[in-house]
């Protein structure tokens, strides 16, 4: 993941594609309020948690552990979701 900034323009590249992920135009030189809108969109592209991922090699029964525990999570939140709705 490469950042570049140009004319009020911050741009974020992925390394092996070559293509942009997404573009963040800076407004009246707010950097503050762009950087937060940075952070937002590469959490919710999932980028930043892929970049943690792919620094150290992980087995793959360590990743099919990983993600059952992630699921077993998941259902547990959408069943308090669903009882708190009701």
């Amino acid at each position: 993941m490469n950042l570049y900034f140009r004319k009020g323009v911050i741009v974020i590249i992925n390394k092996n594609t070559k293509k942009a992920n997404f573009t963040i135009i800076i407004k009246d030189n707010n950097i503050e309020k762009a950087i937060r809108k940075m952070k937002t969109k590469a959490t919710k592209l999932g980028i930043l948690k892929t970049y943690r991922d792919k620094q150290r090699y992980e087995k793959p029964s360590d990743i099919r552990i990983r993600k059952a525990k992630e699921g077993k999570i998941n259902l547990y939140k959408a069943k308090k979701k669903r009882e708190n709705n009701l």
